[in-house]
């Protein structure tokens, strides 16, 4: 071979293997986006969830709108990951069913539509009593926001796999 064609051998050879550290960059970058998106979009507002629901039991549900808001919040939270996800390809048909359950779970909360402010504070005793039990459920699976440091690493799988043990959780009440 001359050498003409050994340094043309050597440049592609080093520009394919940029071009692989530049995908491998890229896919890693996609993951972290989700995982971002799931913690903070969903994860967080769970531990907000349960520690607004205790608040309200504590103070005899004085004011009720911020529980029913933080759940508008969480299907908020599950829709965008859900479109995010898709887009970018990085859930997977199993995610994305485990998030589509939660939201149904989830939904046995929220059994009117909140089309109104004032709808976010009109609660029976019964939806009281149920959003309580929810909180119990909140902080079996482990969404207390003082242990939110302590839940461990964020990843993609882990969050997906406590997304399904709370809808399990939910679904056996």
């Amino acid at each position: 071979m001359s050498k003409k064609i050994k340094n043309i051998f050597r440049i592609s050879i080093i520009l394919n293997l940029l071009l692989i550290a530049i995908v491998a960059w890229g896919v890693n970058k996609n993951n972290y986006v989700i995982e971002r998106v799931l913690t903070m979009n969903v994860a967080y507002n769970l531990f907000w969830l349960e520690e607004k629901i205790s608040h309200q039991s504590d103070n005899d549900w004085s004011d009720p709108s911020l529980v029913t808001a933080e759940l508008k919040q969480i299907f908020d939270g599950i829709y965008h990951s859900l479109n995010v996800g898709s887009e970018s390809r990085t859930l997977s048909n199993s995610d994305k069913e485990t998030l589509e359950n939660l939201i149904r779970s989830l939904q046995n909360y929220q059994r009117y539509p909140m089309e109104t402010l004032d709808s976010y504070s009109d609660l029976t005793e019964e939806d009281k009593k149920d959003y309580e039990e929810l909180g119990v459920i909140l902080r079996e699976v482990g969404f207390v926001l003082k242990e939110m440091n302590d839940f461990g690493y964020w990843e993609k799988n882990s969050l997906i796999k406590k997304f399904g043990e709370l809808s399990e959780k939910i679904n056996a009440q």
